[in-house]
């Protein structure tokens, strides 16, 4: 039975707020209480209670498409949203402000402040919360980050502020797998074959680079007095571009402000015999 709290249920919000483009990614599927998305490399173990709702027999054929909801406990409901950017290159340097601005438009309202967060150590997202304008009140979270060219939307409603901070703690379940695919279809060699990818030394990359941007240290960090190294693992495209990052060690706050600004890096072509390839390589961002 679907989940009613005289708001709207996670399948109404996100179908009303999200339509645009095409997209064809595997919907993933559920055993017990872990959902699985081979596609993406990511899984989630969510609490034993949650429900399974089934999917929405409304066509999602857009940009956007939901790939779970939940039903958390008698008074919250909880999903995933993924949005197919794919052929928009640097996406998540504004991910989830544009859900911000229809969520206002649309009976929402802002409240706090915007939070940071790394998820399954693959994924770093913000976080924003809202509060509806409709009576019985009701509060929503949404966890915005970029994965394999898709932006992830993990939605979560709940009647209390308190109680959509208990159901956003089963993200701690959220696990990425570390071997991402290239989402760059653009970066062909010139045969028209996809290019190998050579694997190099960080000291290797860094005489690379042809354009570096410092990242900002934030104002958060700086407070609390936060400093230390963000290290990641990069794949640089054949065209000297950075298409993807993955976080393996870092505080959150810093590690957003290293992805911004190393996202925006641009490299030297890495060649072997006069031919580019893609690279990958370790980056290491420090915070002093």
């Amino acid at each position: 039975m679907k989940l009613q709290l005289a708001h709207y249920s996670l399948s109404l919000l996100a179908l009303s707020i999200l339509a645009y483009g095409q997209q064809n990614l595997d919907s993933g599927s559920v055993q017990a209480n872990v959902y699985t998305n081979d596609s993406l490399g990511l899984t989630w173990q969510f609490p034993q209670e949650w429900i399974t709702q089934s999917p929405s027999t409304k066509p999602q054929a857009g940009r956007s498409h939901i790939l779970l909801d939940l039903v958390a406990g008698k008074d919250g409901s909880a999903g995933i949203v993924v949005e197919d950017f794919r052929d928009t290159p640097r996406f998540w340097a504004g991910y989830g402000d544009s859900l911000k601005e229809m969520l206002n438009k649309k009976d929402w309202d802002t409240f706090g402040q915007r939070g940071y967060r790394t998820l399954g150590d693959g994924v770093d997202a913000v976080e924003d919360h809202f509060k509806s304008r409709n009576t019985p009140v009701t509060y929503l979270a949404v966890i915005c980050g970029g994965l394999r060219g898709y932006e992830l939307k993990f939605m979560m409603q709940a009647s209390t502020p308190e109680r959509l901070d208990e159901i956003a703690k089963a993200l701690t379940g959220v696990r990425v797998r570390a071997d991402f695919s290239s989402g760059e279809k653009l970066e062909l060699l010139a045969n028209g074959s996809r290019p190998r990818r050579a694997r190099v030394s960080e000291s290797v990359s860094q005489s690379s680079i042809k354009r570096e941007l410092k990242p900002e240290y934030p104002s958060e960090a700086r407070k609390n007095k936060i400093h230390g190294s963000v290290v990641m693992l990069a794949h640089i495209s054949a065209m000297g571009h950075v298409q993807d990052l993955y976080v393996k060690e870092g505080d959150p706050v810093l590690a957003t402000a290293a992805v911004r600004a190393v996202s925006q890096w641009e490299y030297r072509p890495y060649l072997l015999n006069g031919e580019p390839m893609s690279v990958e390589t370790q980056i290491t961002v420090a915070f002093r």
